[in-house]
């Protein structure tokens, strides 16, 4: 199972501590069947919380304990390669 994980930290070039997440954004680790699945929850999480570029700590799509995508702020999906 797929599941989305994020995480928001304060943008310091709007006077908001970077060592702390966001009051208002809660940090989610919801189940998503797919990829497509985890960029339509990361969208609306972002949308609705009011997330910012800036305030965008993590954005991943793990399997069990494994990260094996990363998300950028427009959605985007990088899977993750092991070197």
């Amino acid at each position: 199972m797929l599941v989305l994980v994020t995480e928001t930290v304060g943008n310091p070039d709007f006077r908001q501590d970077n060592t702390l997440p966001l009051a208002h954004a809660p940090s989610i680790r919801q189940p998503v069947a797919d990829q497509d699945e985890a960029v339509a929850a990361f969208s609306a999480w972002r949308d609705r919380h009011d997330v910012g570029c800036g305030n965008l700590r993590r954005a991943d799509i793990m399997d069990g304990n494994t990260v094996i995508a990363r998300l950028s702020y427009n959605g985007r999906v990088w899977p993750v390669v092991e070197a």
